[in-house]
């Protein structure tokens, strides 16, 4: 319709016609192309909102992960000095042997927890979180998360050395009541009910007694975690401080 009227007008020469047609083309497009900005800056705004959320949730779950880890190294260490204290004594144990054997098994669990980065990188992918307030608190977080799950020994001597040293019935044992699994949650308990005599456990306690490297071990491991547990403690404040930024990020909207 625009394009026949134009023709007419510039057949018959009215120049007037002709400039007010072109505006009309002219500001036609610049609606179209603002309305189309318009409708994908919505669209933009609308995805990133969906993906805060779903960051805001995975920070979260990986703060329950990163919280029973701080619980659990807590427990290694408790656990590991007073196995410590036993083994660089002179008694034998009595009514506590078994108390004794689970407290280094209990020593010599490992926490390394791999938490979930998939919402993050694909963040990080679409150039999302655009808040620089949002992305410093979050690249915060992730960075120190990254450099912890590197810096915990996985594979410590004195886990294997004690492993070594106790008999199939004492793993099956410690496993089953003082181990447990909720999820991706896992839990110690110190105070599980003895699993075997308490000679047998004597048996292999003096056994694990006369290595004196496992005493060596398990100094270094319980040393170890007095550098990792401050650093999960502050992997828990990068993680409430990246929550509180997307959340008042999304207040904002």
């Amino acid at each position: 319709m625009i394009l026949r009227s134009l023709t007419k007008h510039v057949t018959d020469q009215n120049w007037f016609a002709v400039a007010l047609d072109f505006a009309i083309v002219v500001f036609g497009v610049y609606v179209g192309l603002q309305v189309q900005e318009w409708s994908d800056m919505r669209a933009l705004e609308a995805s990133e909102a969906q993906y805060l959320a779903e960051l805001h949730e995975e920070i979260t779950q990986n703060t329950k992960l990163t919280s029973s880890t701080v619980e659990g190294m807590n427990d290694v260490v408790s656990s590991g000095k007073r196995a410590l204290e036993f083994l660089q004594s002179d008694r034998r144990c009595e009514e506590d042997c078994w108390r004794v054997l689970v407290d280094l098994f209990v020593a010599s669990q490992v926490f390394r927890p791999a938490v979930s980065t998939t919402v993050y990188e694909e963040m990080q992918r679409l150039g999302f979180p655009r808040s620089m307030s949002v992305r410093s608190a979050v690249d915060d977080y992730y960075v120190l998360n990254a450099t912890a799950y590197l810096g915990v020994d996985s594979s410590p001597k004195y886990r294997v050395s004690f492993r070594e040293l106790i008999t199939v019935e004492a793993h099956e044992q410690l496993w089953s009541q003082c181990h447990k699994l909720d999820g991706y949650l896992e839990y110690l308990i110190a105070d599980c009910p003895p699993g075997m005599s308490t000679q047998s456990t004597r048996v292999m306690l003096d056994r694990i007694r006369s290595r004196p490297e496992v005493l060596d071990q398990l100094r270094y491991w319980i040393g170890m975690h007095s550098l990792w547990i401050p650093v999960f403690n502050d992997m828990l404040i990068q993680a409430k401080h990246a929550t509180s930024a997307i959340e008042a990020e999304q207040a904002g909207n």
